[in-house]
């Protein structure tokens, strides 16, 4: 916020000139601030995770709107594994990084993906998170309600019944691995992106197609 004093010496708070740009700043300086905390394990799957995103986009083993929209989570997971805090900012470009990859894809007619699709892996995949929250919001937070939507969308985009799986695949890691670290609060997006990527590289596996 800038302050302008007047001449009869009242004070003024005047917004930012860019909020936005400002905000972007403000998250980007706390990933690097993360990623400076975390420890070797989290950064290494951080990066493989990007890495097998998006070399499965380029090759063609997963849909490009769904590898880049995976990718784009990763500072998200990063923020969420060291402060437990799923930013909106990293949750919406995956969204938009998402819609606009399934948009290029229907113009070009190389997607069979259909809104509907869409629509139903995001609503199974968020609404069990849902429910969760809204029985306890202490253990199950929002924000992985609004990460849930996302990828179950992005899952969607090439077949909503791996959403399910997905979820399975995301409860399952990452209760195993509260177990092994003997944590008591372990951080869920983790989980919930290499549920849906595991899911969508082994699409005939898990839906035994």
């Amino acid at each position: 916020m800038g302050l302008v004093r007047t001449s009869r010496d009242t004070v003024v708070v005047r917004p930012p000139r860019n909020l936005v740009a400002a905000r972007g700043a403000s998250e980007w300086s706390s990933v690097l601030e993360c990623w400076e905390s975390a420890s070797v394990g989290v950064r290494l799957g951080c990066v493989l995770a990007t890495a097998i995103a998006l070399i499965a986009s380029m090759t063609g083993a997963i849909p490009i709107a769904c590898g880049l929209a995976i990718a784009t989570l990763v500072p998200a997971v990063l923020t969420d594994t060291q402060v437990r805090r799923l930013p909106d900012v990293w949750i919406a470009s995956a969204g938009i990084v998402l819609l606009v990859g399934v948009g290029v894809s229907w113009s070009t007619g190389s997607t069979s993906t259909s809104i509907a699709g869409l629509a139903a892996g995001a609503l199974l995949m968020s609404v069990p998170i849902l429910l969760l929250h809204l029985a306890s919001p202490a253990s199950m937070g929002f924000g992985d309600v609004k990460l849930a939507i996302v990828l179950g969308a992005a899952v969607g985009a090439l077949d909503w019944n791996l959403a399910i799986p997905a979820l399975a695949l995301a409860a399952g890691s990452t209760a195993t691995i509260g177990v092994c670290t003997r944590a008591r609060h372990i951080a869920f997006g983790p989980g919930l992106v290499a549920g849906a990527l595991v899911a969508l590289l082994a699409q005939d596996l898990v839906t035994g197609g």
